[in-house]
């Protein structure tokens, strides 16, 4: 009995030794995923803000344009 045990536990501690560096590995690749999606989020962030600044110069164009289309049928 007594050598069982011992085979045992040193069963038990190989698998939570190696439990234990999936759970590491997991975590890691979890941060990373999590780093590259913040990145992204960023990234599009940024991109959104210059089309929507692109936005305004246009409509700003769009109307300027009509205004001069209504000032010179009407002149």
């Amino acid at each position: 009995m007594g050598k069982n045990t011992y085979k045992d536990e040193d069963e038990y501690r190989r698998r939570r030794e190696r439990n234990n560096e999936a759970v590491k590995k997991s975590r890691v690749k979890s941060k990373l995923r999590s780093q590259a999606t913040h990145e992204r989020v960023q990234q599009l962030q940024m991109e959104n803000t210059k089309l929507e600044e692109k936005i305004g110069f246009l409509a700003s164009e769009v109307e300027f344009l009509k205004d001069m289309l209504c000032a010179n049928h009407s002149g």
